[in-house]
């Protein structure tokens, strides 16, 4: 039988004015509650034979949400009984105001059953309507809702807090027996949760997370556990994680490791040494450690655990993972660990160098230590220069020939090692090297860097081009314009190695300009290639050559969009 036509109206006029009033809210002015007071009058002035139509509203999968939440506060305004199962039935709905608007009006109609009912039909509500619940089964059984609790399986992660913290200000006594049998019974997660709510008031019970974090193999609960034992922070707390945190199955130990050192931090007590031994076969927790000890490391009580850290950095830094090889960098640079500095160098031979921050905490931690981890850069560029050296060293090598520069004046008395790079070393090693030396002060390196220029393939040669020009060497025009002349007649540009020494060498003729120079860039501009058209157009703005000003403005008529971009920026540098 369908709802009578007048009930589905005077639901719909309520459903509008809530709808007024919620409107109303968001614009922060005078909700209407006048319009949704006469329209709920409206609605319960019907006669009780149409009334008693609501619970088929409910039933209704067709009519709207906000209809049916009317109807369910229709049916709790009348206390009408035999709407209970329509209520029940409802608490499983997909909409959480529904459910929640259920249970209160369970209250309503069934206060001593309502908690119950909610439990048991598992219903996720909100936090609002299972404090009104909680209170009405409190009340109904003399305070105590043990009756409702003890029978079902509350979840305290999912609107539980507000009944056990109620509970627990009642009757705690009998909270502590419910935890005791549920632990007993093997019910860890749950335990855990509720002792999670109220774990700084003390009692028996508060013991759980201890056996829990242990017992669990659920990564939620182990940081949940963690997370109480971090709030309690006795000295048992402390062994019971570093026990968890040993067990390989362990499956959330960034958040016991942190655990760990907030208890330290807190109470000023040294964990670190402990942490590290108990992580040492558990690369899992790494990453967690390594973060940690950037800031525990430096502590006032963690200084006796320096060797202990020292070893820990030695670990980390031949960890798979360049996010823990980052880490440790970062820690060995705060306790300024001269100590590991081999271990910083050998761990340029990770295959991911170049990603997570790397060489920036590599350059801050050797500029931090000072000549002696400049040292050992050097002395890995010349162990990957020996011919016996193998495929890491060589790899080690490169990286340190890249990273030289950055070094800055520590680099300086070093330069010889970048010479004979450049000369005997593999391409790639040549090519880093060549790359430091643009950016170290050592002018006994532009003979090395001018032989290079003119004999290296392009992908080395390149490079020292380059290092010439930021060194302001005017000699590089000449390698420049070798390098260019077949270019220009006609030869083909090649591959991208071959580009980018054509590049720099336009780039070489534009710093340091000369008729030859000058003569080179303006027939470049009728190059094919618009590559070679475009950095033309660049290095004569570069140039200032006024004498090239009709050639530029005939480039900027170039097809291309760059060449014709650059062509017109050449000219306002030229002619202002």
């Amino acid at each position: 039988m369908e709802p009578q036509p007048r009930v589905l109206a005077a639901l719909a006029a309520c459903a509008a004015a809530q709808a007024a009033i919620d409107a109303f809210h968001q614009d922060f002015a005078t909700p209407p509650y006048e319009e949704y007071h006469a329209a709920v009058a409206a609605l319960d002035a019907l006669p009780p034979e149409e009334l008693a139509q609501l619970p088929r509203v409910l039933d209704d999968d067709r009519a709207a949400s906000e209809t049916r939440l009317e109807a369910i506060k229709a049916i709790a305004r009348r206390g009408q009984l035999d709407a209970r199962r329509a209520i029940e039935r409802a608490l499983v709905d997909p909409n959480l105001e529904i459910r929640s608007e259920c249970l209160r009006a369970l209250v309503r109609i069934a206060p001593a059953d309502a908690l119950e009912t909610a439990l048991w039909a598992r219903a996720e509500v909100t936090t609002w309507a299972l404090g009104e619940a909680a209170d009405a089964a409190f009340e109904a059984h003399g305070g105590d809702a043990l009756r409702a609790i003890e029978a079902s399986r509350i979840d305290p992660f999912q609107g539980g807090k507000a009944v056990w913290r109620k509970l627990y200000d009642l009757r705690r006594d009998d909270c502590a027996r419910i935890f005791v049998r549920r632990l007993a019974e093997g019910d860890v997660e749950w335990v855990l949760g509720v002792a999670a709510i109220v774990c700084e008031k003390g009692g028996e019970w508060a013991r759980a997370p201890f056996d829990a974090i242990g017992r669990s193999r659920d990564g939620r609960f182990q940081r949940a556990a963690a997370q109480v034992l971090q709030k309690i922070g006795e000295g048992d707390a402390i062994d019971t994680m570093l026990a968890a945190l040993s067990m390989r199955e362990s499956w959330s130990a960034r958040a016991i490791v942190s655990a760990i050192f907030a208890i330290g931090r807190r109470t000023r007590s040294p964990v670190a040494a402990r942490v590290i031994a108990a992580t040492a076969e558990h690369p899992a927790a790494q990453d967690a450690l390594m973060r940690e000890l950037c800031e525990a490391a430096t502590w006032e009580w963690e200084l006796p655990s320096r060797s202990a850290i020292l070893s820990g950095l030695r670990r980390a830094l031949g960890h798979p993972d360049e996010k823990v090889v980052a880490s440790a960098m970062k820690v060995a640079h705060a306790i300024r660990g001269a100590e590991v500095a081999d271990g910083v160098v050998s761990a340029m031979g990770h295959p991911r160098w170049f990603a997570a921050g790397l060489p920036k905490a590599f350059v801050a931690y050797v500029r931090a230590i000072g000549p002696d981890a400049a040292r050992e850069v050097a002395l890995a560029v010349e162990r990957g220069l020996d011919p016996s050296a193998d495929a890491r060293d060589a790899a080690v090598a490169y990286v340190a020939a890249s990273q030289m520069g950055a070094l800055g004046p520590l680099a300086r008395e070093h330069a010889s090692v970048l010479v004979r790079a450049l000369r005997v070393g593999e391409d790639r090693t040549a090519a880093a090297a060549a790359f430091s030396l643009g950016l170290i002060d050592a002018p006994e390196a532009h003979d090395a860097l001018l032989e290079t220029a003119t004999t290296k393939p392009p992908g080395v040669a390149y490079r020292a081009v380059q290092a010439l020009v930021q060194r302001k060497n005017a000699r590089v025009v000449e390698p420049a314009l070798a390098y260019l002349r077949p270019l220009l007649e006609g030869a083909p540009l090649g591959g991208s190695d071959a580009y980018c020494m054509s590049a720099c060498s336009l780039e070489a003729l534009g710093a340091f300009p000369s008729p030859d120079g000058v003569a080179a860039l303006k027939k470049a501009l009728a190059h094919a290639d618009m590559r070679i058209r475009r950095d033309a157009c660049e290095a004569l703005g570069v140039a200032k050559d006024a004498s090239a000003l009709p050639l530029l403005t005939e480039a900027t008529k170039d097809p291309d969009l760059q060449v014709r971009r650059a062509a017109a920026n050449a000219i306002a540098k030229i002619a202002p």
